[in-house]
């Protein structure tokens, strides 16, 4: 079954806080899981003291791998993982199955990207800066601005959809330009400018939060936003499932082109 790369994103964001544990692949730690764990692989779990582990009984463990893999493991980011060997690939083994790929210094801003260094991999937001990767023991799975890797990959076991560039006239008209515009959501980071430009756009079309008051232009894609954006969509898309808070290409084109 293909998956989107927005909901591989949505997945790894809803683990952040979950434990590091070498192995797995989103299981709920517990006692048992850990000896299981610890008899399949002793080099790697014996390294850190059974205590470590305890805390964490009751959370998801992950590996870097396993972050990945469990996304099509699950049907939705909070069901459990059901095993199948098909997704059973490291961190190597997953670069090397993106046909498309390049270096990390020129990774487009497509969420849901893979990137890897040797032996690790992590899923890149589309934000322009931020990875969700299994980190290690010491941190778990957390949100990163590491820029030390080295290729970014579609996976494909993930439908890629990109957004398209939306046509904008010229003052002079006639001819067309085209602007991309970033797909915006929910907590989104690094696009400041963009979601004050949205913000705008929202308050000058009507559209306002949940206490009916006018979008405070900070920049800060939070509750109030994601509900403007939301009127928006049951405006424009009243019998379809578009209504989802992410601003889009059809969503950017929507809010630009309406009267």
């Amino acid at each position: 079954m293909t998956k989107s790369n927005l909901y591989l994103v949505d997945y790894a964001e809803a683990q952040l806080g979950n434990m590091y544990v070498y192995g797995c692949f989103g299981q709920v730690g517990s006692e048992q899981l850990y000896k299981e764990k610890k008899a399949q692989y002793p080099a790697q779990i014996t390294k850190w003291p059974k205590a470590t582990y305890e805390v964490g009984y009751g959370k998801r463990w992950y590996d870097c791998a396993g972050l990945i893999k469990a996304a099509m493991f699950c049907d939705t980011p909070t069901s459990k993982p059901v095993y199948n060997s098909k997704y059973d690939v490291s961190a190597n083994g997953m670069i090397e199955l993106c046909k498309e790929q390049g270096a990390y210094s020129g990774i487009p801003n497509i969420p849901g990207l893979i990137v890897w260094k040797s032996g690790h991999v992590g899923v890149w937001v589309g934000d322009g800066e931020h990875v969700i990767e299994a980190k290690g023991h010491m941190y778990g799975v957390v949100k990163t601005t590491d820029t030390k890797w080295l290729k970014w990959g579609k996976l494909p076991w993930f439908e890629y959809a990109e957004p398209e560039p939306i046509p904008t006239p010229t003052p002079a008209g006639g001819d067309f330009t085209e602007i991309p515009l970033p797909i915006l959501r929910k907590g989104v980071q690094g696009e400041k400018g963009s979601v004050m430009s949205l913000q705008a756009l929202l308050n000058c079309k009507g559209f306002r939060d949940q206490n009916n008051e006018t979008l405070v232009i900070d920049g800060s894609f939070g509750s109030k936003t994601d509900y403007a954006v939301k009127r928006l969509q049951r405006a424009v898309y009243p019998s379809c499932g578009e209504i989802d808070g992410v601003v889009g290409r059809k969503t950017w084109e929507k809010l630009i082109t309406m009267l």
